[in-house]
């Protein structure tokens, strides 16, 4: 599949889940209701940002087409699997020295949504687009991180989590903050638009800039 196909996947989801987002956000139901069904939505958003990302790099990595119909050369000759480029992700990560023959389960891969490890990962592999997939990863916008933190605290309740989460406040403005998925609702300092709908603008931003 072309890294635009994969984006197009990617520009599907995400506007399936604006659409529900605006609908439970704006509708009457108990805060109860909202919060499981805006945990859903986090939730949602958080694989697809992930499954995006692991599919660029891996295809990148095996050989592909970028937008534009630009051929994407298979960067090691040895990397014929997306197992064995998963693997060699994963030692990327941990910083260890692959081993030949060797690859990965899924359960076993790192976290693909997280953009620092998604820096290295490219960093150390090097595919043919190493400088658009950097470009796009490394861009410095919020989006996927505030999100990747407001779903981890909805998802294991903790003290910890709360801290992490109260910490992006200074970002938005909004009424009462008493779940971490309330973050969702508050609106961008800048851009005044809802959290959630700013932080999918910020990861198809993104994903323009790696498919190109």
């Amino acid at each position: 599949m072309s890294l635009e196909a994969h984006n197009a996947k990617f520009e599907r989801r995400l506007t399936r889940l604006e659409g529900d987002f605006l609908r439970y956000a704006g509708s009457q139901m108990s805060h109860y209701e909202r919060w499981y069904r805006l945990e859903g939505l986090l939730s949602q958003a958080w694989q697809s940002w992930g499954e995006f990302c692991r599919s660029v790099v891996v295809e990148s990595c095996l050989g592909t087409v970028a937008l534009g119909g630009r051929a994407i050369l298979r960067a090691n000759p040895g990397w014929t699997t997306e197992q064995r480029v998963c693997y060699e992700a994963h030692c990327a990560i941990w910083n260890n020295t692959p081993k030949p023959g060797k690859i990965i389960s899924r359960r076993k891969e790192h976290t693909w949504g997280d953009v620092g490890k998604l820096v290295v990962v490219v960093g150390k592999l090097q595919p043919a687009n190493s400088v658009q997939l950097l470009g796009g990863f490394g861009s410095g916008l919020a989006g996927p991180n505030h999100l990747q933190t407001v779903r981890n605290a909805a998802a294991h309740i903790n003290p910890d989590n709360a801290a992490e989460v109260r910490r992006l406040k200074a970002y938005y403005f909004g009424p009462s903050l008493r779940h971490p998925t309330d973050l969702a609702t508050w609106s961008n300092i800048t851009s005044r638009t809802p959290a959630f709908v700013a932080w999918l603008l910020d990861m198809r931003a993104m994903a323009a800039v790696t498919i190109q």
